[in-house]
């Protein structure tokens, strides 16, 4: 009898940890790690990015370049599956980082993927603290 009510409350544990993902998911702040390849240049951004209701990033969210630029987003928003892939954009001055497929771990702590910028590619790496 022991062992099957430690299996139902391991169940139930598991099933809480994984739970589906949606909009607030993010909800809080993250460190999100940039690698952008353009047609003629490497660079990286590293970005504070503070995520509101309904995955709208605040314009409290900054990004520092590999070069010291520090840019203050302007606008941007995460939209999140119940499957947790996620799409989104983040603008910073003239140029626009679109998040053409991105996963959310399970547990919610982790999120990395794949976009566009208005010159080239990028790939992204997040940390939800």
């Amino acid at each position: 009898m022991k062992t099957w009510i430690i299996g139902i409350s391991l169940m139930l544990v598991s099933g809480i940890a994984n739970a589906a993902c949606n909009t607030g998911s993010l909800d809080g702040t993250s460190k999100v790690f940039f690698s952008i390849a353009d047609s003629d240049s490497l660079s990286w951004q590293r970005c504070t990015l503070v995520v509101a209701k309904k995955g709208v990033i605040a314009t409290s969210s900054v990004c520092t370049s590999n070069e010291g630029t520090e840019q203050t987003v302007s606008s941007g928003n995460f939209t999140i599956a119940s499957s947790c892939s996620m799409t989104g954009e983040i603008v910073l001055g003239s140029d626009t980082l679109t998040i053409v497929d991105g996963q959310i771990t399970r547990n919610k702590f982790n999120f990395s993927g794949v976009g566009l910028t208005t010159e080239g590619l990028f790939t992204f790496d997040g940390i939800v603290q």
